[in-house]
């Protein structure tokens, strides 16, 4: 009931502020990283230390090799690793995992029995390989083509990929702390582009079929139910599972080769469609990562030929909870700059990470476009009543045993800062008590609890915000 109560809060909060049309927020910075050669991201993620994480592929050895950057807050580079080992050419997704290290997944092309092998690494917090391994298989008398797309650690401690086997069939694969294979399921035609555990420990999978693919399974990785939506050639490319423990798809709508737009879909707990949008111009756009934002809302990056200055630019779309659009903004110059993968940051503002063509020292460079959050808060909430808040996205998460809890009120209150279980059991009151506007941060101590997913409840004047985190030992 609270996680409802929670849904139908934010609801009415959306409703109110749309009135007060926000503008887009300001731009704190956008930094490009690379040489003369090319550069190549797909994901970027916030880190513990407030930095950000970004992996993808450089051409920088004559090879194409995976890559990893970390920056501070401010963007500067901390430190850059390239991956030369045989076998680790195109790095798709970069998590930070508990200990403070990394654990990213992509593919290579580097095979002499296969076309394409999946592959996983595991660094410590500065980037050095703790173990790889190279999930290649051959399967006589064909060239088997595999592919790793997403990765992320699960409540067990180990890990779960998603992309596709022989280049045909969505995958998902199980695996243990050391990179040892647990299970691995095949399911439909296609690639699974985006995983993500969910709050019972089982996993939804966004992809590709014939049209966008939903796909739900257990933890054991075994078929719950499948969903399709958008037609023919349309694609979801990221899947997350919202506050009500819905979902909600980004991906794109296929009209033509040269014609498809962002396509948004929010579905109940079932994968049964709710609501469905789509956003664009003339020409063509694609939604790549989507992240349900600490208002209710949505945020969307991709790529846009429509708008812009260029052949492609960075797309980036703001929603309420119901998909309206709030703003849209644009970041590119004019030859093909692209946006892949989004964050709210812990401060309530946004990371995009992509590449870009048009700025930059190579042919295409990393491309990190930091933003402001949206305006003034006083302005867009301006009803009178006391207790107004915001939940800032936890830190890190997953986390062992830690994580920072952050909150914004923009007036003084009473408020609850409770931890349930998946069960709804509240097994932690972190407060109780008044406190004065402004931000407030408590840490979270999970070591006397058991791996698994938990509920941050915040709670005050009426309002209630819910959020998910993971306890990984």
């Amino acid at each position: 009931m609270r996680l409802i109560f929670t849904a139908l809060i934010w609801v009415m909060i959306l409703s109110f502020s749309a009135n007060s049309q926000p503008q887009p927020p300001d731009t704190l910075w956008t930094n490009t990283y690379g040489r003369s050669s090319s550069e190549y991201s797909y994901c970027v993620q916030q880190t513990s230390d407030g930095g950000y994480v970004v992996t993808g592929q450089t051409y920088e050895y004559g090879d194409w090799n995976a890559y990893l950057l970390k920056t501070d807050p401010d963007g500067n580079i901390i430190w850059t690793r390239v991956y030369t080992e045989p076998g680790l050419n195109y790095a798709r997704c970069v998590q930070q995992t508990s200990d403070g290290g990394y654990i990213i997944t992509g593919y290579t092309t580097s095979c002499s029995t296969c076309s394409g092998g999946m592959f996983l690494i595991k660094t410590d917090s500065q980037g050095n390989i703790e173990w790889y391994r190279d999930y290649t298989r051959y399967n006589p008398p064909y060239y088997s083509h595999d592919e790793g797309w997403w990765v992320e650690q699960t409540a067990d401690g180990g890990y779960i990929v998603s992309g596709c086997w022989n280049n045909w069939w969505v995958c998902l694969v199980k695996i243990g702390q050391e990179g040892e294979v647990l299970w691995n399921h095949t399911y439909e035609n296609g690639i699974g582009y985006s995983v993500r555990q969910t709050t019972d420990g089982g996993y939804i999978v966004a992809g590709s079929y014939s049209s966008a693919l939903l796909t739900r399974v257990d933890e054991e990785g075994n078929l719950i139910w499948t969903r399709t939506f958008g037609g023919n050639s349309s694609k979801g490319y990221s899947v997350q599972e919202t506050s009500d423990l819905g979902y909600i798809i980004a991906g794109y709508e296929y009209y033509s080769y040269t014609n498809h737009d962002v396509l948004l879909v929010k579905t109940d707990m079932h994968g049964d469609e709710i609501w469905a949008r789509t956003y664009g111009g003339n020409s063509s756009e694609d939604g790549w990562s989507v992240q349900q934002t600490s208002d209710g809302g949505y945020i969307i990056t991709g790529y846009t030929n429509s708008f812009g200055a260029g052949e492609y630019d960075v797309y980036v779309i703001k929603t309420d909870s119901n998909g309206d659009t709030t703003w849209t903004q644009t970041f590119g110059g004019s030859e093909f700059d692209k946006g892949y993968s989004v964050q709210q940051t812990r401060d309530g503002g946004y990371i995009i990470g992509g590449y870009t063509a048009s700025f930059g020292a190579g042919s295409s460079d990393v491309y990190l476009i930091r933003l402001d959050r949206e305006g003034d808060l006083e302005e867009d909430f301006s009803w009178e009543k006391p207790g107004e808040f915001t939940l800032h996205p936890a830190c890190p998460n997953p986390f062992n045993p830690e994580t920072n809890l952050r909150f914004t009120l923009l007036k003084a209150g009473d408020i609850t800062l409770s931890v349930y279980d998946i069960n709804g059991r509240e097994i932690a009151r972190l407060l109780n008590e008044w406190q004065p506007a402004g931000m407030g941060e408590v840490v979270f101590d999970g070591s006397k609890l058991s791996s698994g997913v938990y509920f941050i409840h915040l709670e005050g004047n009426g309002l209630v915000q819910t959020q998910k985190v993971l306890l990984v030992k």
